[in-house]
């Protein structure tokens, strides 16, 4: 599709501008990534998410791999809570998780979040209590970072996902 296109692109292009500040093995590893990781999911996505039953399984996996990212998280937190933050200034410090900055760390909980909430709306028989748990620890880590910009992702993406279930009463929801 256009969107794996760009996206594709997109990244190719960032490695690109990595090794022209940081050099050759820059360079080499964003284009080796974004050659055999996201190229076959741009190929594999268009073909598998044609029926309801493969999104539902695409969500699912995005749910486990959110907790896998916030077990992480908690390892790295026992280990040295110190890397899992950086300094705002003034004795505060903001979280960023695995990432380079709380904004980055942000806007991953808030794609994750969006994705829990998806779960627990349309996958209640099953997964609702995983959803519901790893959404509150998402809701969490992103009052930790301080992200104003990814608490409002957060709130639009929950209006747009609960729309079709709520109607109008989802634009209350954020």
């Amino acid at each position: 599709s256009i969107a794996s296109l760009l996206y594709f692109m997109s990244l190719l292009y960032a490695a690109f501008i990595r090794g022209y500040h940081e050099g050759f093995v820059s360079l080499f590893e964003g284009t080796v990534f974004c050659i055999f990781t996201v190229a076959p999911l741009c190929i594999w996505s268009v073909n598998y998410a044609q029926l309801p039953k493969h999104l539902s399984n695409i969500q699912r996996a995005i749910l486990f791999v959110n907790v896998l990212t916030i077990l992480f998280i908690a390892v790295q937190f026992v280990q040295d809570s110190s890397a899992l933050t950086m300094d705002a200034g003034g004795g505060q410090s903001r979280f960023r998780g695995l990432l380079s900055n709380p904004q980055h760390a942000g806007a991953q909980f808030a794609l994750l979040g969006a994705s829990c909430l998806w779960v627990m709306i349309h996958d209640k028989a099953r997964y609702f209590s995983l959803a519901l748990g790893t959404l509150a620890v998402d809701v969490v880590l992103i009052l930790w970072t301080g992200s104003r910009t990814s608490l409002a992702m957060l709130a639009i993406a929950g209006g747009a996902i609960a729309y079709p279930r709520l109607g109008r009463q989802a634009i209350y929801a954020p």
